[in-house]
C-alpha cells in the first residue's frame, strides 16, 4: 500500500522558492540584449581652466537595433587606460550622465528603479560629463608647501594631462560590457589660461 505524503503550505512555499531560485541561477549572467557602438569617441582639443572645475561633455551613439530586449545602463560609464600624473587620475567621471533619444531623456523601470534606457530596436545618445580633475591639483598645491617635491608633483600632473591621447569608455548595462576606444585632441593649460565656455548639460541630468 502506497503511503500518501501530505504537503503543508510551508512545504509548498519552499518548493516554489527553490524552483524560482534554480531558474535564476540558470539564467544568471546571460545577457538579454546587446548594445553596439556607433563609432569611436573623439574629443576635440581642449583649453583647460586652472581656476575652477573644468568639465568636458562627451556624447556618443549606442545601437540596440539588434537587441532582443530593452537595455538599461546600470552605472555611470567610466574610463580606463587613463595615465596618472602627480598622484591624480587625469580624467575622471563626475557621475553625471544620461541617455537621450531625439534630444529627449530616455528612462525606464529596471529592477524596480528608474534607469537610463535604450529601447530595443532603437539608437540613443549617451551623454557623460568628464572632469580633468585639475582643481584637485591646484588646491593641493595651494595648501601644501611649494617645495621641490610639491612642484614636481604639480608639473607631473600637467604633463600627464597634456600627454593624454587615448582612453577607453566602458558602458555597463544589462548585457555584456560595451568598450569604446576614445581619443583626445590635446589639452592646453596654464595658471593664466582662460576657461572654455561653460558646457550646457542635456535635460535629464
Amino acid at each position: 500500500m502506497k503511503k500518501i505524503v501530505r504537503l503543508t503550505e510551508y512545504d509548498l512555499t519552499r518548493i516554489v522558492r527553490r524552483v524560482i531560485n534554480e531558474s535564476r541561477l540558470l539564467t544568471e549572467g546571460v545577457p538579454n540584449t546587446t548594445l553596439t557602438s556607433g563609432g569611436d569617441i573623439a574629443v576635440a582639443a581642449r583649453t583647460v581652466c586652472t581656476t575652477g572645475n573644468d568639465y568636458i561633455m562627451v556624447s556618443f551613439i549606442v545601437d540596440n537595433t539588434a537587441g532582443a530586449a530593452d537595455a538599461y545602463l546600470t552605472q555611470s560609464p567610466y574610463l580606463s587606460n587613463v595615465s596618472l600624473g602627480g598622484g591624480f587620475a587625469t580624467i575622471k567621471i563626475t557621475g553625471q550622465y544620461n541617455v537621450t533619444i531625439g534630444g529627449k531623456p530616455s528612462w525606464g523601470q529596471a529592477d524596480q528603479q528608474n534607469s537610463p534606457k535604450i529601447p530595443k530596436g532603437k539608437k540613443a545618445t549617451v551623454n557623460v560629463v568628464l572632469s580633468t580633475n585639475q582643481q584637485s591639483a591646484v588646491v593641493q598645491m595651494k595648501t601644501a608647501p611649494m617645495d621641490a617635491a610639491g612642484g614636481k608633483i604639480y608639473q607631473e600632473y600637467w604633463a600627464a594631462v597634456k600627454a593624454l591621447k587615448t582612453a577607453t569608455m566602458n558602458v555597463r548595462y544589462n548585457g555584456a560590457l560595451l568598450v569604446i576606444p576614445m581619443t583626445f585632441g590635446g589639452f592646453t593649460m596654464g595658471p593664466t589660461t582662460a576657461c572654455d565656455a561653460a558646457i550646457t548639460l542635456p535635460k535629464g541630468f
